[in-house]
């Protein structure tokens, strides 16, 4: 078996406590390089100091940290939410949040993008303009990983960044859905990785 480079991005302490500490990665130590990302937010002030203190969490080869502007997290989703208007015939769930969570100017204006044709342009121009997060670069650039593992709920603007920017360097990626409802609840993925782990067919 070939020895492989995969990097963990970890977004949340949601992501943190269900696949750090409950030890969900020690099995790929055995037999790969194992090294995780985790972002710096104002509850997690040291992600390497806690990483290190958990008993499961001693086989990263690399412990990266990153941070993430607000900004560019809203930008995203309000990206979902069109994408939410865009799927709400194929999806319940994405039905009742635009009846009920939308202001009637915000159902005027994505149902106007979601249109076939307008959608797709306006996706290119959407994500040409956001670019790429260099803290997320930088990471990528420090380990070149032959495979990119990012936990989500898909209601994290860091996993659409993460993909986006592994796909223009022919970096594998797998996204590992959090909750078993997500998919058909929480948000929707604008590019797909190359592998998606989910918790039922």
């Amino acid at each position: 078996m070939n020895v492989m480079k995969i990097l963990v991005f970890i977004s949340s302490d949601l992501y943190f406590r269900n696949f750090i500490i409950t030890g969900a990665f020690n099995s790929l130590q055995q037999n790969h390089e194992l090294s995780v990302a985790i972002l710096r937010n104002k509850n997690n002030r040291h992600p390497k100091l806690i990483v290190n203190s958990e008993p499961n969490a001693g086989y990263f080869s690399r412990i990266y940290e990153f941070e993430y502007d607000i900004t560019r997290l809203m930008k995203f989703y309000y990206f979902t939410e069109l994408d939410m208007v865009r799927l709400r015939h194929k999806c319940s769930t994405f039905k009742i949040k635009y009846d009920l969570q939308l202001t009637k100017f915000r159902k005027l204006i994505f149902n106007l993008l979601s249109t076939p044709g307008i959608y797709n342009i306006y996706k290119y121009l959407f994500m040409k303009y956001m670019g790429e997060c260099y803290q997320i670069i930088n990471i990528l650039s420090k380990e070149s990983p032959n495979l990119v593992i990012i936990p989500t709920s898909l209601i994290d603007s860091v996993s659409i960044d993460v993909v986006n920017s592994c796909k223009k360097r022919k970096i594998k990626t797998m996204m590992l859905i959090n909750g078993w409802d997500n998919i058909s609840s929480k948000g929707t993925i604008p590019n797909m990785p190359d592998y998606l782990g989910v918790w039922g067919q």
